[in-house]
């Protein structure tokens, strides 16, 4: 609920994200009249400033920044509150957000000013696992959020079995704006695709990413990871090998997570997609890989906001669904026309993420 007049939201919680945004009540775009809108105060807590256009992974947003009170969870009465800053759109772009079924966009990364911050320094949030599940195009699909004051208080049967496998966040988490991981290998059936990964170098931080629909990376690494995979057009998965993913975990141990052919192969539209694809970055910008939703339907993720790590465990399919996810892509000319009515375009205080395969 957002505001004194307690007014209800449907979300997507999205970990690459910093704000919180919702459409604004004088919006006039499609995509705001399918949705719930923000009816922003004139006087009173809610405060407003210069407007901003941002950009998010697969659309964008024109609004006006606001200060008011948020709570997670409705009326229930373990719901979580604080009073923050957020953005009420003016205008968005058609796609993807005209179909979607959210409303607006619930920031999870952990960067200072973030939405997950003021909930934890206000009302004690200290930690929230994700498990999500088909995407929103097919049919049954779902996904779970849970948010508790500490990890310890998380549903335990989120995970199939076993405990969970913890990562340590990257010194450069915060500054960038991801829960970010450091990378120790990438390989298929065996053979890695990076040299070495001594800290700082290309493609050795990983991102973990609810909010985006491939798993992405630098351009050298997945170009020899698509050839090494070798996707035929009879899609025959039997033939595909598997991915994996290895990171620095705590007390330096391992963790370790794989895809198989059903988990990167996208044959909803009745081809063979690979859910793989390459991550422009400027040259200036640490080149990293992206953990986005095909690795993480096959875990729970949980984001330990007190001990700065993540944990993975293989997720359980018997939980009944309580959130949905959705991956987002980019529109440049929404922000070209946004900037040229007089709005200030700003970028979020994050790495921009945007596969080459946006651009076809």
């Amino acid at each position: 609920m957002v505001g004194p007049s307690r007014q209800s939201f449907q979300l997507l919680f999205d970990t690459g994200s910093s704000f919180l945004w919702v459409p604004s009540s004088s919006c006039s775009s499609s995509a705001c009249m399918l949705h719930k809108k923000y009816r922003r105060l004139q006087t009173g807590e809610a405060e407003v400033s210069q407007g901003v256009a941002m950009s998010f992974a697969s659309g964008n947003l024109v609004g006006l920044p606001a200060h008011d009170k948020f709570c997670l969870g409705g009326d229930r009465p373990s719901k979580l509150c604080a009073t923050m800053d957020l953005h009420a759109a003016e205008q968005e772009s058609d796609f993807p957000f005209i179909d979607m079924p959210f409303d607006g966009i619930l920031g999870l990364a952990p960067t200072p000013h973030s939405p997950v911050r003021a909930l934890a320094d206000q009302a004690g949030l200290g930690a929230f696992a994700i498990r999500l599940d088909k995407p929103l195009c097919e049919e049954g699909s779902s996904g779970e959020i849970s948010f508790a004051t500490d990890v310890s208080q998380l549903p335990p049967e989120l995970v199939e079995s076993g405990s969970l496998a913890w990562a340590p966040m990257a010194p450069e988490a915060e500054e960038l704006g991801y829960w970010l991981l450091q990378v120790v290998s990438v390989s298929v059936e065996g053979y890695g695709l990076l040299e070495t990964c001594e800290h700082g170098a290309s493609g050795c931080l990983a991102a973990v990413d609810t909010g985006t629909g491939d798993v992405m990376g630098p351009k050298v690494s997945v170009d020899r990871l698509l050839s090494l995979l070798d996707v035929k057009a009879d899609c025959d998965l039997k033939k595909m090998p598997s991915v994996e993913f290895r990171f620095q975990g705590l007390h330096d141990r391992i963790v370790s997570l794989s895809m198989a052919p059903e988990d990167y192969i996208d044959r909803t539209r009745g081809i063979c997609d690979v859910s793989i694809s390459v991550m422009d970055m400027p040259p200036q910008k640490p080149q990293v890989w992206v953990i986005g939703q095909p690795l993480l339907r096959k875990y729970v993720s949980v984001y330990d906001m007190k001990a700065r790590k993540v944990g993975f465990g293989l997720a359980s399919r018997q939980r009944e669904a309580t959130t949905r996810q959705m991956p987002l892509s980019d529109a440049d000319s929404f922000l070209q026309s946004a900037q040229n009515s007089g709005f200030q375009v700003v970028r979020e205080r994050k790495m921009r993420l945007r596969s080459s395969r946006d651009r076809e």
